[in-house]
């Protein structure tokens, strides 16, 4: 029990917690997707899995757009160290 109280964060959250987190979940759910009153895409957001909405290694064995921005950056490291 004590490495599941450490992996997160050092306290169990409560119901009450866990429930307003998801109330907000709901709500964010709800203005991104309106046509879906009962907000069954809450845990995801995410409506399908299409080429457009799904994950670019998947259909086009591309890297993501957060994997090129952090190759960029170290990219930048690289040109600013002059190596002697």
């Amino acid at each position: 029990m004590q490495s599941i109280i450490w992996l997160f964060g050092g306290k169990m959250r409560s119901r009450a917690y866990r429930r307003a987190q998801l109330a907000k979940r709901k709500k964010k759910a709800l203005k991104i997707y309106p046509q879906d009153k009962n907000a069954t895409w809450v845990n995801h957001l995410q409506g399908c899995s299409c080429h457009m909405c799904g994950n670019p290694r998947k259909h086009w064995k591309e890297k993501t757009l957060q994997e090129k921005k952090a190759d960029e950056f170290e990219r930048s490291f690289d040109k600013e160290i002059p190596e002697h």
